[in-house]
C-alpha cells in the first residue's frame, strides 16, 4: 500500500464496515462506535505529543482490557488497517484541508436512549485527551486558550452537570455547538501544530465564544461568568 493510499479518507462502504465491527458481538459491550472512535482519533492526530498504539488501541476496544474476538489473524489485521486508514485520513484533511474537516456523528430519526448529538464523538475525543495527561496542561491551564475546548466539554456533559448541564438539554444549544465542533477540533489541532513548529496561532478560531458574548448553554450570562469561569479547570 503506497503513502497516498493510507491517507485517503475510507470509502463510506470501508466506513460501514469497520462500523458494523464495532458493534458487533465480536467486540466488547463499552467499544467505541464509529462516533466515538472518530473523535478519539481526531484527538489523537492534534495533540501535543504521538501516542503508540500500543497504547490507544486496546482503549478503543474496552476500558477494563477486554478484547474483540477476530475470526482469523487475517481479520484482526484488516480492522486494524481500517482503523489506521481512518486516523490517518483524519490527520491528512487537519493537515491539509482543515475546511473540509467535519466530525462523524449520529443522528437518530428517534432519539430514545440514544446519547445526544455530539455527545459520543466529544467523549471519544476526551477519552483521548486524558491519555495525554498533562501534555495538555499548555491549554488546558490557560483560561484564553482553553475556551476552545468549550463545545467539546459541553456537547460531553451529562444534562445535571453544573457548568454544562444546561447546553445538554436545550437541542437548539446543542446545535449550535454542534456548528463550532469542526472550528474548535481544527483550532485545536493547529495550536499544537504552531507549538510544536515554532510560529504563533492566532488566539481567537472559527466558532469560538468571546468572553463577553452570550454563553451559549442558555444561561443568559456572559461566557465569562457562566461556562467560561471553569473552562481552564
Amino acid at each position: 500500500m503506497n503513502s497516498s493510499e493510507t491517507t485517503q479518507s475510507l470509502l463510506a462502504e470501508e466506513l460501514d464496515e469497520l462500523e458494523a465491527f464495532l458493534v458487533s458481538g465480536a467486540t466488547p459491550e463499552d467499544c467505541m462506535d464509529l462516533e466515538m472512535l472518530d473523535g478519539f482519533l481526531t484527538c489523537l492526530v492534534s495533540g501535543p505529543e504521538p501516542i503508540a498504539p500500543g497504547e490507544w488501541l486496546p482503549r478503543v476496544w474496552s476500558s477494563e482490557g477486554a478484547e474483540p474476538s477476530f475470526v482469523d489473524p487475517d481479520q484482526g489485521r484488516h480492522v486494524l488497517d481500517l482503523i489506521t486508514r481512518h486516523m490517518n485520513g483524519i490527520a491528512h484533511r487537519l493537515l491539509n484541508s482543515p475546511a473540509d474537516f467535519a466530525p462523524v456523528l449520529y443522528e437518530a430519526e428517534d432519539q430514545g436512549e440514544q446519547p445526544p448529538l455530539g455527545a459520543r464523538w466529544c467523549l471519544g475525543y476526551l477519552t483521548a485527551m486524558e491519555l495525554g495527561g498533562s501534555n495538555w496542561k499548555p491549554l488546558t491551564s490557560r483560561e484564553e486558550l482553553a475556551e476552545g475546548l468549550m463545545p467539546i466539554l459541553a456537547l460531553a456533559a451529562d444534562a445535571d452537570e453544573p457548568d454544562f448541564g444546561a447546553a445538554a438539554k436545550d437541542p437548539r444549544t446543542r446545535m449550535q455547538l454542534v456548528e463550532m465542533l469542526p472550528g474548535a477540533a481544527t483550532w485545536i489541532h493547529g495550536f499544537w501544530l504552531a507549538r510544536r513548529s515554532g510560529w504563533t496561532l492566532p488566539r481567537r478560531h472559527p466558532g469560538k465564544v468571546g468572553r463577553n458574548d452570550p454563553c451559549p448553554c442558555g444561561s443568559g450570562k456572559k461566557y465569562k461568568q457562566c461556562c467560561g469561569s471553569g473552562a481552564a479547570a
